[in-house]
């Protein structure tokens, strides 16, 4: 759907992700309306496993989600995961 990017705030200095979608899919009324509706979901949750989102806005013309920035592998660089939920 999209890429994250790790960002400084300016004024703050402080890092967050950024979640945007892809370039060719910007124009996609469904895409966007997805996107709004996972940040509005996700500002409703405050859980230590869960990342916190910050806002939504368009960034250069595209779609976008704030949140925190979570040091670490991304999912899929991870050789080998199996869900503990899953493995029960």
């Amino acid at each position: 759907m999209g890429s994250v990017s790790k960002v400084r705030e300016a004024k703050s200095g402080k890092i967050f992700a950024l979640k945007r979608i892809r370039d060719e899919q910007s124009g996609d009324a469904g895409i966007t309306f997805r996107l709004k509706r996972e940040c509005r979901a996700q500002m409703k949750i405050s859980h230590p496993r869960v990342v916190r989102v910050h806002e939504y806005f368009e960034a250069e013309g595209a779609p976008a989600i704030l949140m925190d920035y979570i040091e670490g592998e991304t999912f899929l660089a991870t050789p080998t995961w199996e869900s503990p939920a899953l493995s029960r």
